[in-house]
């Protein structure tokens, strides 16, 4: 009972052991033979669907989707050792593709030059959803772009006053300063 609940709950390994160990108690149990027999067939038709996907995308040039597939591959069979070999290529992959774009993206970062780091960023994130490095740079722009919003929308205002005032328009003026003190 527990390898069927288990086989139905996709936990291929689980359900493999379980039989075995009816079989070590009852080496003729006939229910665990062909339970053994049904899982490693429901497994393979898995694992074969999965291999197609990965190696498809893979193909397409759509590398993380094929990591994804490879992953549910290892998933159910963790020593497939063609999906642990294809993943890493898919990753090798994608880490040929996003380097010049991170590498521009950090320089572009490191001269002040926000707009194009975002670009670059951007660019890591489309192939690698998951770029840590390009996910904490994004975030430390927004940041910087809203604090300097703010420092010109202070300065916009600031410089309003002091065009009022000389214009002897005062209560407008203390009107615009006090915006750049909210």
């Amino acid at each position: 009972a527990d390898a069927a609940s288990s086989l139905k709950a996709g936990k291929y390994s689980e359900a493999m052991a379980n039989y075995r160990a009816v079989l070590i108690i009852e080496k003729e149990n006939r229910e665990a033979s062909l339970g053994i027999q049904n899982v490693a067939r429901v497994r393979d038709e898995i694992v074969g669907k999965r291999m197609s996907v990965g190696i498809r995308a893979y193909k397409e040039g759509s590398y993380s989707q094929a990591i994804s597939a490879f992953g549910d591959v290892l998933q159910v069979d963790p020593t497939h050792a063609e999906a642990q070999k294809m993943q890493r290529e898919a990753r090798a992959r994608i880490d040929e593709l996003i380097d010049p774009w991170l590498k521009a993206g950090v320089d572009a970062y490191k001269k002040g030059d926000i707009d194009s780091a975002i670009i670059s960023f951007k660019k890591v994130l489309n192939t690698d959803p998951a770029n840590k490095e390009a996910k904490e740079y994004l975030g430390k722009m927004d940041t910087q772009k809203a604090k300097a919003s703010v420092e010109k929308e202070i300065e916009k205002h600031y410089l309003k006053g002091i065009e009022l005032y000389t214009d002897g328009k005062y209560r407008e003026a203390m009107e615009s300063w006090k915006k750049v003190l909210e």
